[in-house]
């Protein structure tokens, strides 16, 4: 009868470290997903180029666009909606949507009615300011840098 007992808390014991072993292999691939995941959406996809100054700004897996100093890119021009365009990465393709402005979101001299899909060599004007989408080239030292 003592040696059903030992054998049976044995069993126990490796059943515990079994189910314990199986959560921390779990938690150890979800935090390294994790880690892929912040590694993807941190690091530019490209870039958009302003086509005036040719200043080059960072392509975000989400870009905002708009007057607010809280957008990605700020643009200091009156014609320009606070929070007036998005870039987004979804489904393995590149969107521009305008945000309700008050002056439109252009593709390629088309004003956006509906959320467009953009490649590279796209023009994105919003106010007077205009943008060439480069999608996979990025120069980051040339970066403006944000304080």
């Amino acid at each position: 009868m003592d040696s059903i007992y030992h054998v049976a808390r044995f069993c126990a014991t490796v059943a515990l470290y079994a189910v314990l072993a199986g959560a921390l292999w779990i938690l150890w691939t979800d935090i390294r997903s994790a880690q892929k995941i912040v590694l993807l959406t941190s690091q530019p996809a490209g870039e958009l180029v302003e086509l005036a100054s040719n200043q080059i700004y960072p392509l975000m897996p989400i870009c905002s666009v708009g007057r607010a100093s809280t957008n990605v890119i700020t643009i200091d021009d009156p014609a320009v909606s606070l929070q007036h365009a998005l870039i987004t990465r979804r489904d393995l393709a590149w969107w521009l949507e305008d945000l309700n402005s008050r002056n439109g979101t252009y593709l390629n001299d088309h004003r956006l009615e509906t959320a467009a899909v953009i490649t590279s060599g796209d023009i994105i004007s919003v106010g007077h300011t205009q943008f060439q989408i480069n999608i996979g080239s990025t120069t980051r030292s040339q970066f403006p840098q944000t304080t």
